[in-house]
C-alpha cells in the first residue's frame, strides 16, 4: 500500500512525465486524518500545502502534486 490509510480511506499513487500525484480518497461517513509517511506536496484541489499528516471530510478527497 501507498499509505498506512484509515479505514474507508483509499491512496493511490500515479507517476508520468516526471511527475508524481498522491490520490487520497475518503469512502467514509467520518473526517479522518492521514498521515502521508513521508510525502509532501500540494493538495491541487484545495491549494493548501500537504505534510506530516492530511485532513479530509467525510467523503472528501485531495489529488496531492508530489515534491
Amino acid at each position: 500500500p501507498v499509505l498506512a490509510a484509515p479505514a474507508h480511506v483509499e491512496a493511490t499513487l500515479r507517476e508520468g512525465a516526471g511527475k508524481r500525484f498522491l490520490f487520497v480518497l475518503n469512502h467514509g461517513a467520518a473526517a479522518v486524518a492521514v498521515p502521508l509517511a513521508g510525502h509532501r506536496g500540494v493538495d491541487l484541489l484545495s491549494g493548501i500545502r500537504a505534510a506530516g499528516t492530511l485532513q479530509l471530510p467525510a467523503l472528501g478527497a485531495a489529488v496531492v502534486a508530489l515534491e
